[in-house]
């Protein structure tokens, strides 16, 4: 199914993806396509944060559904 991602920059892209695949298969792909680290990546659906274990499908999300992408930056020792 395919899915839209949007950034908080408003950049937008689709992403094909089944609907057994986990929240983290989801973000592998988006860092892979837009060339970020995973473990900076936050997804959110429906006002809620997703979890890396989820399923695509547990979340109920459909095909043409919008996700919203979050690049975090890296914490800092001060």
């Amino acid at each position: 199914m395919k899915i839209t991602l949007r950034t908080l920059q408003q950049d937008q892209f689709e992403l094909d993806i089944e609907p057994h695949e986990t929240v983290l298969d989801l973000k592998q792909k988006v860092g892979s396509m837009k060339e970020h680290p995973v473990d900076y990546l936050k997804l959110f659906y429906a006002g809620r944060t997703l979890r890396d274990e989820e399923s695509i499908e547990s979340l109920g999300i459909r095909n043409n559904a919008y996700i919203v992408v979050m690049l975090s930056k890296p914490r800092t020792l001060d």
